[in-house]
């Protein structure tokens, strides 16, 4: 009896002992693993202390900087969207470009950043493992990383899932909570289809959509998003909706899940959702209401601007595309989330002469930044260079 005891406690030890190493490999493996995309705690305090840190004095080399250049990677060459070699294609006919790396100010991976979002088909799994050994990484100082989309079902973390270490981020959806101001750039979310250079954009006839009365005060035509991330302000859209002048229409419709979480409004919602086409909403409003979705940045937002229909915002916290040159509260109405219920009330206290101006600024924003790639990559290029040169002057540079 004593030795099956000491048998089993002996075996037991030693099951123990061997379940303890497997879990431990396991951990070891899942951390050099490029694919994983979940943060730990410790992770995210290095990365929120490196964000707060850095600025061009503390994260940028600018003794690189005597002339403003921009140097492309060759490699590795990672492309997985059309949007993305057309980046790097605008930027190497920039008269900033430069094929020599010992003369540049700024450094451009060739692998495809843009979509960060793991359950995306343009996910580029390898940038993680990949970014940290390009040749002048140098814990990316003088680096620009390319992001519009970042986080996935459920939660949507704004963060990107790599460490960018000390490079330049230019992205999309930016919040207040890890934007550095000076350092970072709000980017514009924009459709695959967006004109490449100002040769391909459609002018419309300006008159006619600044001037005159529309057909309606105030629309919307998107997801509900029945929960989760994105669904607290558009669950209550209904509330405001008169089907008058304020035709909001939302749909339950989204994802594989949604019968799941369907509620009684969801039959009536998705029929009346389908008596209106989007476009002509747009075209025929004054007002264009623009809620957060699951990230902070929405392709309403463009949409709006180019037809003049004057934004009006419910994303808390959003930092606006260019909001570094563009003063946007001359153009767009922002309302906070929890003042939803009040903003029809605050729309029709506007005057229709500010209206007016309102519509024409916006469609002056938009052919002037944002009607083409190719004026977004310019404009992002132009913000970069006299953010550097101001640094240079004040730091009584050469």
């Amino acid at each position: 009896m004593r030795i099956r005891q000491y048998f089993f406690n002996k075996y037991l030890v030693l099951g123990c002992v061997c379940y303890t190493i497997i879990f431990l490999g396991n951990i070891l493996n899942s951390n050099q693993n490029i694919d994983q995309t979940k943060i730990s705690k410790s992770e995210l305090k290095i990365y929120a202390a490196n964000d707060d840190q850095c600025s061009l004095k503390k994260c940028f080399d600018i003794k690189k900087c005597k002339k403003f250049k921009i140097y492309i990677y060759k490699y590795p060459i990672i492309n997985k969207t059309t949007i993305y070699i057309n980046i790097l294609s605008i930027l190497k006919k920039s008269k900033y470009y430069t094929r020599n790396p010992n003369k540049a100010c700024l450094f451009i991976s060739a692998i495809d950043t843009l979509d960060q979002d793991p359950l995306s088909k343009n996910f580029v799994k390898a940038a993680a493992s990949l970014i940290p050994k390009l040749k002048y990484w140098n814990h990316g100082k003088n680096h620009i990383i390319f992001n519009m989309y970042s986080g996935t079902y459920p939660n949507y973390r704004e963060k990107i899932p790599f460490d960018t270490d000390n490079a330049i981020r230019i992205k999309t959806s930016f919040s207040a909570k890890y934007y550095r101001k000076n350092f970072d750039i709000s980017f514009p979310l924009f459709y695959d289809n967006i004109a490449f250079n100002n040769s391909k954009v459609k002018h419309l006839n300006k008159s006619s959509l600044t001037h005159g009365s529309k057909k309606y005060f105030l629309t919307f035509k998107g997801k509900r998003y029945l929960h989760g991330t994105g669904s607290n302000v558009r669950n209550k859209l209904y509330h405001l909706n008169n089907q008058r002048d304020v035709i909001l229409l939302t749909t339950c419709k989204h994802g594989f899940s949604w019968t799941r979480f369907k509620d009684r409004r969801c039959d009536a919602d998705n029929v009346y959702y389908d008596k209106y086409d989007y476009n002509e909403l747009l075209n025929s409003s004054t007002f264009c209401l623009i809620p957060r979705g699951r990230r902070l940045g929405t392709y309403r937002f463009l949409e709006s601007l180019k037809v003049g229909c004057v934004v009006v915002l419910l994303s808390d916290g959003w930092i606006l595309p260019f909001s570094e040159i563009i003063n946007w509260n001359r153009a767009i109405v922002r309302v906070k989330e929890n003042q939803l219920m009040q903003v029809t009330s605050i729309l029709r206290e506007i005057p229709y002469e500010k209206i007016i101006e309102m519509r024409k600024l916006s469609l002056f924003l938009y052919e002037k930044y944002f009607s083409s790639l190719e004026l977004i990559i310019d404009t992002t290029v132009e913000i970069l260079r006299k953010r550097i040169e101001r640094f240079k002057i004040l730091n009584d540079m050469p």
